[in-house]
């Protein structure tokens, strides 16, 4: 069997372009009222930045941790890359792998895609989307058969 990559979708690609633009929209414009010359408004734009900052960092920390990661997989092992492969490398032997389980879900535009979730002691380590992976299906049946049995 040959290494399987992920590769992620046109949709996954613009869900993190799309968080770098408010990200940078945002520092921009709080950098602005810091430098307006206001009174008050160094205290009111940093505090306004820090709750923003954390609001968006929680919002978006569990999709790029556990859905926008890049995978290697191969009989051995599998190896994540977390923040859309550029954070955080793991690797898991698939005798460390608990099983897997494999719902749907339905987005905020209502639409529905498949996911496979992994598991490994008792945690989830990886969520397997069709939404962010172009190669989902090919994912997908690799999982499944080096998994054999294992499905919760």
């Amino acid at each position: 069997m040959t290494a399987v990559t992920s590769q992620f979708s046109k949709k996954g690609n613009r869900l993190i372009f799309l968080a770098i633009i408010i990200l940078s929209a945002f520092l921009i414009t709080c950098y602005y009222f810091l430098i307006s010359g206001y009174s008050g408004s160094l205290f009111a734009a940093t505090g306004a930045c820090l709750l923003v900052l954390a609001a968006f960092m929680l919002l978006i920390h569990r999709e790029l941790y556990f859905k926008m990661i890049s995978m290697q997989i191969d009989e051995r092992e599998i190896e994540l890359r977390r923040y859309s492969g550029y954070f955080f490398k793991h690797k898991f032997f698939w005798n460390e792998v608990d099983g897997y389980e494999i719902k749907t879900e339905e987005s905020e535009s209502y639409d529905i895609s498949e996911v496979i979730k992994l598991k490994a002691n008792g945690k989830t380590i990886a969520i397997v989307s069709e939404f962010y992976y172009e190669n989902y299906n090919e994912l997908k049946s690799t999982i499944i058969m080096l998994l054999k049995g294992k499905r919760k």
